[in-house]
């Protein structure tokens, strides 16, 4: 009888053991976008961005060490993000945001840079944009207990821009080279503001202060967007790379 108690009171202590070793916080996260607004206007191949507000409505902080996890889905489709820790591997399904500290009932407001590329003429749209957040922490558990505001959807207008006669002129007459390209790429002007390189599909791959010297040998072979501001007025022209 006493080897049989003594077995149980093993038992319970190694239970209790486990559930020190697999406890894991549990928070509430809410996410508001900002901007675009529902039924706002962006323009193909022209740089936008998403903002939104996290708020974290628990009692337990975001720690440094976690990760938040953006995913975002674009007429029921999910958009791929390329892992900037294995910028050669597969793409993923969602965008880590790290060293993002929310204490408890605190908020902060994070933003991602889209471009639509339209190199086939679409038409005007109008679409539904989800964002959705969400925690994670392989070494420090971390769960998300209540799902109903971790998801924000509205819709946007896609629309072609009308090109101006300075667009014109830019389109025509700004000079990009090579075309293609292999490690360097050079504007015969100095862009106002920042330089974003996108996909065809508008996955930002690249951006950066304007320059005129433009690094794109850690970029694969493929065609791309570039996209900058001359006086106000957004340019966009397209370049492949081909090694």
């Amino acid at each position: 009888m006493k080897k049989n108690v003594y077995a149980c009171g093993l038992f319970v202590l190694g239970l209790l053991g486990m559930q020190d070793l697999y406890a894991q916080r549990t928070v509430d996260l809410e996410i508001e976008v900002m901007n675009p607004l529902d039924g706002g206007i962006v323009y193909y191949n022209t740089p936008f961005s998403f903002t939104y507000k996290v708020k974290n409505l628990s009692g337990a902080d975001i720690e440094a060490t976690d990760t938040l996890r953006f995913y975002l889905t674009w007429d029921g489709n999910q958009v791929l993000f390329m892992d900037d820790n294995d910028p050669n591997g597969d793409l993923i399904d969602y965008s880590p945001k790290v060293n993002n500290v929310i204490a408890a009932g605190d908020e902060i407001t994070l933003t991602h840079v889209f471009a639509i590329g339209n190199l086939t003429e679409e038409p005007d749209m109008e679409s539904e944009f989800c964002l959705k957040i969400l925690p994670s922490n392989s070494q420090n558990l971390i769960q998300d207990t209540y799902l109903p505001n971790n998801e924000f959807c509205y819709s946007i207008q896609i629309k072609n821009q009308e090109e101006t006669g300075l667009e014109k002129f830019a389109s025509e007459h700004i000079r990009m080279y090579p075309n293609p390209a292999s490690t360097q790429l050079h504007l015969d002007v100095v862009p106002d503001g920042d330089i974003l390189i996108s996909t065809l599909e508008g996955r930002v791959v690249q951006s950066m202060a304007g320059t005129s010297d433009i690094d794109v040998s850690q970029m694969e072979n493929g065609v791309y967007l570039i996209s900058f501001k001359i006086k106000d007025r957004a340019i966009s022209q397209r370049f492949i790379i081909n090694r």
